[in-house]
């Protein structure tokens, strides 16, 4: 057996070990807590409530629901042993179910959206659940079994429930008024009111170094191996970043993260990275490539900018983008979007249009623009990129100011290769963005000037067809991805710019230099 393959089983072992300490951990907790029972002013005395639920949440969140279903299941045995019996062991069997029918959909719920809002919508619906399985539980397996075991008749249970409230007079209000009340008031007990430890980093935590992992994973400190077999882990996940990068923050590290695996920049920072002290007036006389992201009514309509240079042998771009948005959505969006256009229009980043009622993008503002900026940066675009649909009223005005243009249609198999490029020219720091300074003397960073286009970025994600080529896309309606497509519409085309020496320009510079050394008296 290898050296490999035997670590990896090492690691197994000691991960079912790591498992089922933190199972009986927990399972200890939930049997204590089991004991603090308070009776409730609307049923019977059987019925009281405890916070015994809270642990096996956490441990279901955790660990999965088959672990919570675990610690259920030996709680209940654990308070068999030490308490013993006092319903015939009904009322321990009603507990196993009906604690299962909240901690299982709420951590199958929280598993497949790991958010907190999945963490919510799973304890809300564990709480629906378990009050519909309590109340049909008790209707016809529980209560009828109670009174089987004691010899009493229902009858004799409904007067329990109806000394406690005169509505109860039959099985069914008892279980309506007495039983439902009780499951969803534990529900929402347990929702309210949890004792959760967190072991995490702080904030200014090295993230690699293992010193500081037992903060995140205190069971560490007491299991040398186990650290020592962790510091692979973290060096293959810093390198491989994505899936395995996820994992390793979450599941060794204890960080709550919100992550896609089909996000298009995984880490934003590598973006922001690319802010430099550099805007438009640097790149004076450059050529470019120009894209152009149409919108369809009266959403965000964006233009980019593409310059390709060379510094030494290596090939860079400038990106500039700019958006624009009808007046009469402008408030709307800011309510939908829930970022500021506001500010961004206060900025310059976002032009407002206010023709065609302001209610959808006059196109001629965009011809407009361009004008401008080819004017006053003597910029020569090598052509404009634009996404064809609702193109036709764009291109007349287009063909207006000579430049050449080219549709860019908007498939994986048409976009797959920009896609791509763009995102490897970011992750290689070939990528630059208007940025500025900020901080204090002496501590400033650089950072993008464009926040409309660090949300867009952050808001694309990947969708692939059946080959595998990729495209970018979103969510959400109300995430906006307008200045990427631009830019990637430009970048398909960019990308192809390819530098060989002019001749031309090559031998004026060779006969100005010997004009000037024949006139400082050079021979001839």
């Amino acid at each position: 057996m290898s050296t490999k393959v035997m670590t990896r089983q090492n690691e197994k072992n000691r991960n079912k070990i790591r498992t089922m300490a933190q199972i009986g951990m927990l399972s200890a907790i939930a049997t204590v807590l089991m004991l603090f029972e308070i009776p409730l002013p609307f049923a019977p005395s059987f019925y009281e409530i405890d916070f015994s639920e809270v642990p096996i949440l956490i441990g279901s969140f955790a660990m999965g629901p088959l672990a919570g279903a675990a610690i259920e299941l030996i709680k209940i045995l654990l308070n068999f042993a030490i308490n013993g019996t006092m319903t015939a062991g009904v009322g321990e069997i009603a507990n196993f179910l009906i604690g299962c029918s909240l901690v299982v959909p709420a951590a199958l719920i929280y598993h497949k959206k790991h958010t907190r809002i999945g963490a919510v919508a799973g304890m809300a619906a564990g709480t629906v659940f378990m009050t519909v399985v309590g109340c049909f539980l008790n209707a016809f397996v529980l209560l009828p079994a109670y009174a089987k075991a004691f010899g009493m008749p229902i009858d004799g249970l409904v007067g329990m429930g109806t000394a406690v409230n005169k509505h109860i007079t039959d099985l069914k209000t008892f279980v309506i008024l007495a039983v439902g009340p009780f499951n969803l008031l534990k529900g929402v007990f347990e929702n309210d009111s949890q004792f959760v430890y967190i072991a995490q980093l702080d904030t200014a935590d090295d993230l690699y170094k293992k010193e500081n992992w037992i903060k995140a994973n205190p069971i560490l400190e007491y299991d040398e191996d186990a650290l020592e077999n962790l510091v692979p882990v973290a060096n293959t996940a810093r390198d491989m970043g994505g899936e395995d990068l996820r994992d390793f923050l979450v599941k060794q590290l204890n960080m709550w993260m919100q992550w896609s695996n089909s996000l298009y920049i995984k880490d934003i920072a590598k973006w922001k990275a690319c802010a430099v002290l550099k805007s438009l007036k640097d790149f004076r006389g450059s050529k470019c490539y120009v894209g152009v992201d149409l919108s369809s009514g009266g959403d965000l309509t964006s233009i980019a900018i593409v310059i390709p240079f060379m510094v030494e042998d290596t090939k860079k771009y400038f990106v500039h983008t700019h958006s624009f948005i009808p007046s009469s959505r402008v408030d709307e969006h800011i309510k939908t979007d829930k970022v500021p256009y506001d500010v961004w229009i206060e900025k310059g980043l976002v032009t407002v249009t206010e023709t065609l009622g302001g209610i959808k993008t006059d196109y001629k503002y965009i011809i407009k623009y361009l004008e401008d900026l080819v004017k006053e940066y003597d910029l020569k675009p090598q052509l404009i990129c634009y996404d064809p649909h609702n193109a036709s009223a764009f291109l007349s005005d287009l063909e207006a100011m000579g430049f050449d243009s080219i549709s860019v249609t908007q498939t994986a198999k048409e976009l797959n290769d920009a896609t791509v490029d763009f995102r490897l020219e970011i992750l290689a720091g070939n990528v630059e963005i208007e940025g500025m300074e900020v901080g204090k003397e002496g501590n400033k960073i650089v950072v993008p000037v464009d926040s409309l286009l660090v949300w867009s970025i952050a808001n694309a994600k990947t969708i692939s067809n059946n080959y595998g080529e990729i495209k970018i896309d979103k969510d959400i309606t109300t995430e906006r991805i307008d200045p990427i497509d631009a830019i990637i519409d430009a970048w398909k085309h960019a990308m192809k710019e390819e530098y060989r020496p002019d001749v031309n320009e090559t031998v004026n510079e060779w006969l100005e230099q010997y004009e000037k050394y024949m006139k400082k008296g050079g021979e001839k």
